[in-house]
């Protein structure tokens, strides 16, 4: 253990490195001799750091001829950075989002410091920025629930995640440890559970903390683009997968190709659906074509097509073995009660709060399976990361685009618009002579001398 004196030497040190490397030097010696160790401090060409709030970690530094190289860690200098931009929303009224100059949090003894590498934008983030969302929020809150990125600090009770892991995170931020729904592993369930983007801080933002036992590790195979979208494929790996069974070559319908919709048929697609329809209407005309790219045998809607009168032709003209209900809205419910088989199921995740006005007698009549789906748990993440990182869960480049954190306006309205079904914010890119650069981003640790290359940057077609 290092005594204050020499403690306060090192920082001393440390404090003298920061500095020299500042000043723009891609090598040199360091005296270290009157910092409490004898001889040099050569600091190589190939320097490497990485930035955090809290400072700078230097790699490969050697204090004295007769050592070898360590990593420092420069804690508490002046390079640390106490706020962070985030897109907060700050009252209920529509549009009462903007994006606000917040603190770094705190991290208790179980959380990671987590610097935020990409964040996806839910249809749940549109709805409150435009005063549609009748949920429980927390007011003010930063907004963000689907994202992943690279640990910079860990509390002293963290096991398993160390400093520089590339992770994600499930949503379930707070829940009840004593619940009988936690015991049986479906915290998802949880009635106390707090969520980010709605009971706590979420991560549009820089950096957010996470407890450890929701994280789950990432290869480096896995962009973080890709990975935030992880969140969302598990929704609809439960709504396919989970709550409902296809069985290979079943008719399989998707009412809504939204974001979750459009994931819902790639997960159909990879149960072994044989006929897969996503149904949806004339403004959706885009998403059905996207839904053709990810794997649907057929769309309808987009010309105003009738659903039932189609479904009537299709095989022996009962209907779909399933039906997986993503739409916003309540009367898709009776869409897919008309279409669906005898004895078979209806998945509902899409979330609506118009009365149905209608009966359910069909239901009963038809003796069908209808089922409700709601967010995920730990199994399911790990599947769902592992179809990702290997490349059999592929919803093609149309799929999602990319935004920085201070164009989230634009990005909310490309959403709402349906001019693009998934927005992916980066907050650690800014712009630079017209292209999106990678900028102190502790994904990576960047080289002194160079910078990171250009990433592309779509908004639309």
């Amino acid at each position: 253990m290092l005594s204050i004196a020499a403690a306060g030497n090192l920082i001393a040190l440390l404090t003298e490195l920061v500095l020299f490397f500042d000043r723009g030097s891609p090598e040199g010696q360091i005296d270290v001799a009157r910092h409490g160790v004898p001889g040099k401090g050569f600091i190589p060409p190939s320097l490497q750091y990485s930035t955090t709030p809290f400072g700078r970690r230097f790699k490969a530094v050697r204090l004295a001829p007769d050592q070898e190289p360590i990593n420092m860690w420069c804690e508490n200098l002046p390079l640390m950075n106490r706020t962070m931009p985030a897109v907060v929303n700050y009252a209920p009224e529509p549009h009462s989002v903007e994006l606000r100059e917040v603190p770094v949090p705190e991290i208790g003894d179980d959380d990671v410091l987590l610097a935020v590498q990409a964040v996806g934008v839910c249809g749940t983030d549109i709805h409150v920025a435009y005063g549609q969302h009748r949920g429980k929020i927390n007011y003010p809150v930063i907004l963000g629930h689907e994202f992943g990125g690279v640990i910079v600090k860990t509390g002293k009770n963290v096991h398993g995640f160390k400093e520089g892991d590339r992770v994600v995170s499930e949503t379930a931020a707070v829940i009840d440890e004593t619940s009988p729904f936690v015991h049986r592993g479906l915290y998802n369930l949880d009635p106390g559970r707090r969520g980010y983007g709605f009971g706590v801080d979420g991560a549009m933002t820089h950096y957010t903390k996470v407890p450890q036992r929701i994280l789950h590790h990432i290869p480096d195979t896995l962009s973080f683009e890709v990975a935030a979208l992880t969140e969302p494929c598990c929704v609809a790996y439960n709504a396919t997968c989970g709550n409902v069974r296809i069985f290979p070559g079943d008719a399989v319908a998707v009412i809504g190709p939204g974001p979750i919709g459009l994931l819902c048929a790639a997960m159909a697609k990879l149960a072994g659906a044989g006929d897969l329809v996503v149904i949806g209407t004339p403004a959706d005309a885009r998403r059905l074509q996207i839904a053709g790219q990810i794997g649907a045998s057929a769309t309808l809607g987009a010309q105003g097509e009738d659903i039932v009168a189609w479904t009537r032709s299709l095989r022996d003209g009962y209907g779909f073995d399933v039906v997986i209900d993503a739409a916003g809205v309540s009367p898709t419910l009776k869409v897919a009660l008309d279409i669906v088989r005898p004895a078979g199921q209806i998945s509902k995740v899409g979330w609506g709060q118009q009365p149905f006005n209608f009966s359910l007698d069909p239901l009963v009549h038809k003796a069908v399976t209808l089922q409700g789906s709601f967010s995920h748990n730990w199994p399911i993440w790990e599947r769902v990361i592992f179809l990702l990182a290997s490349g059999q869960l592929d919803f093609g480049k149309e799929f999602s685009h990319i935004f920085q954190l201070a164009e989230w306006h634009e990005a909310f309205a490309a959403m709402h618009s349906a001019e693009i079904v998934k927005a992916v914010l980066l907050p650690w890119v800014k712009e630079n002579a017209g292209n999106a650069v990678s900028a102190d981003s502790a994904d990576n640790t960047v080289n002194a001398e160079r910078q990171t290359p250009n990433a592309e940057r779509r908004t639309g077609n």
